[in-house]
């Protein structure tokens, strides 16, 4: 079937009011689909290629050697519609809204989600995961089910550790606290009656300890340390009148030793029935007296003589 031959555009009637884009009326269809706009074209701004300087070839060093420069394909020159000076302001426009969706799109997803709001706004600003989370949001608008649910995750394990903290604290402050002020002016006296390292050892439940200043010149001065009798055994400090008990101390041994620091005259008088040995020097009880008062004379003479 032969197309017709084509007559223009008459048949559109006296109404359709245009300028022509193309000089003169085309013989046949195929000929005006070959025909291109005369309508005149911007001024085209030239510029030399940053790639390549304007040499037209790639000049750093690689395995290929120099070759021609994909940027402005071997031109050495580039050609923008507009200078530099505007393609660079509607660069700073596009950021700038592009800025701006970013933030709307993170400002209804933390009214929606305020607890993941606060967790990367405060407690995990600084983690890394919670920031690419937060770019996430603010580059697609909406976190993946499992994004949200590891947010909420990480969220749950921080408040854990908020409450083990808070209990640790409340725990050092009550548990931990001791009235030494008996073994301390005890431990002050024999000191001054010119024992260079006085002791003390109590009898803490089932566990025989002994107490002792720290050294002068060491980083816990002016604190006791607490050891087992035999001194093997680390159970830890008292400063300013709280215990800190070492690695390995159970809550249980922990109580027993604040209680025997606490209550340092019964608790000598219970180390030396245990174990016949004077509650200061350590040594075995003879006299009568001394096995009453668990400390040997001598040794009551110097802690709480008058």
């Amino acid at each position: 079937m032969n197309a017709p031959a084509f007559s223009g555009f008459d048949d559109l009637g006296d109404d359709f009011d245009s300028e022509p884009v193309v000089a003169g009326t085309p013989a046949t269809m195929e000929d005006a689909s070959k025909l291109t706009s005369t309508k005149p074209k911007g001024v085209m701004v030239e510029e030399r290629c940053p790639k390549c300087a304007g040499s037209g070839r790639y000049c750093t060093p690689s395995s290929l050697g120099h070759q021609q420069c994909l940027k402005c394909k071997g031109k050495g020159i580039l050609f923008f519609k507009k200078p530099a000076a505007e393609r660079a302001l509607a660069r700073e426009k596009a950021s700038v809204r592009k800025e701006a969706k970013a933030d709307q799109k993170l400002a209804v997803f933390e009214s929606e989600h305020p607890q993941v709001a606060a967790w990367w706004n405060g407690a995990g600003k600084d983690f890394s995961f919670s920031l690419s989370l937060r770019e996430a949001l603010r580059k697609y608008g909406s976190l993946t089910p499992g994004q949200l649910a590891a947010a909420y995750k990480c969220i749950e394990k921080l408040a854990d550790k908020k409450v083990a903290a808070a209990v640790r604290e409340e725990h050092a402050q009550l548990a931990g606290k001791v009235d030494i002020s008996a073994v301390l002016k005890a431990l002050t006296k024999a000191k001054k009656n010119g024992l260079r390292n006085p002791k003390m050892r109590l009898l803490a439940g089932d566990a025989s300890i002994v107490i002792y200043f720290a050294a002068v010149h060491g980083a816990n001065a002016g604190s006791l340390y607490v050891k087992s009798s035999n001194g093997d055994e680390y159970f830890g400090k008292i400063t300013d009148g709280t215990f800190y008990r070492g690695c390995g101390v159970s809550d249980e041994l922990e109580a027993d030793i604040v209680e025997a620091c606490s209550t340092p005259d019964a608790a000598a008088v219970a180390y030396g029935k245990r174990t016949g040995e004077c509650s200061c020097c350590g040594r075995e009880l003879t006299n009568k007296l001394s096995i009453e008062r668990s400390i040997g004379p001598i040794c009551f003479e110097n802690f709480f003589g008058g």
